[in-house]
C-alpha cells in the first residue's frame, strides 16, 4: 500500500513538474546594434535667433531639426528652440499654441497658473529676447512661409 501511495505521489509530481514545461520558442537572433547599418535621421537646417548679451541685436544660430510630417510643426519646433535658448526667471510657460493662417503665425502663450510673471511684466530686454527672437525666427526662415506674427497670452492679444 505504501508503494502504491509512493507511485501515485511520483506520478502526481511528474504531472505538476510537466505543467508549463512546453518548449518555449527561442527569440530570433538579432545582430548587435554595432553590426546594423546606421542611418542618420533626415534633418533640415533651421535658423533661430537669440538676443546678444546687451539685448540690442538678434544673433542667428543654425541648428538641425528632424524632418517633420506636417509643415506647420516646424513653427512649433522653431519657437521651442527660441524659448530653450532664452531662459527667463519666474516665467513659466505651460504651452505654446501656434496656428498659421494666410502667412500669419498666431502664437498663444499659455502660462502656468503659478507663474509669478506675465508677458507684460517682463523687462524690455526679456520681451525683446523672447518675442522679437520668435518673430524673426519665424519670418526669416523661408521654408516656414510666415510673413507676420501675432502674439497672444491665453487667447488675449498682447499689447506691449
Amino acid at each position: 500500500m505504501k508503494r502504491l501511495w509512493m507511485l501515485g505521489a511520483i506520478a502526481l509530481s511528474g504531472l505538476l513538474w510537466g505543467c508549463g514545461a512546453e518548449k518555449i520558442p527561442s527569440a530570433p537572433h538579432v545582430p548587435p546594434a554595432s553590426n546594423l547599418p546606421s542611418e542618420a535621421p533626415a534633418t533640415r537646417a533651421l535658423t533661430i535667433f537669440v538676443a546678444d548679451a546687451q539685448c540690442s541685436h538678434l544673433v542667428p544660430r543654425t541648428t538641425q531639426i528632424a524632418l517633420l510630417p506636417e509643415k506647420g510643426r516646424y513653427a512649433e519646433v522653431a519657437i521651442a528652440q527660441v524659448i530653450a535658448n532664452q531662459p527667463i526667471n519666474n516665467f513659466f510657460i505651460e504651452k505654446v499654441s501656434v496656428s498659421i493662417k494666410e502667412h500669419t503665425a498666431i502664437v498663444d502663450f499659455i502660462l502656468e497658473a503659478q507663474s509669478p510673471r506675465r508677458l507684460v511684466s517682463l523687462s524690455s530686454c526679456e520681451q525683446f529676447a523672447l518675442l522679437q527672437a520668435i518673430h524673426k525666427t519665424l519670418t526669416e526662415n523661408q521654408q516656414l512661409d510666415i510673413t507676420k506674427v501675432r502674439f497672444l497670452e491665453s487667447g488675449q492679444d498682447i499689447y506691449l
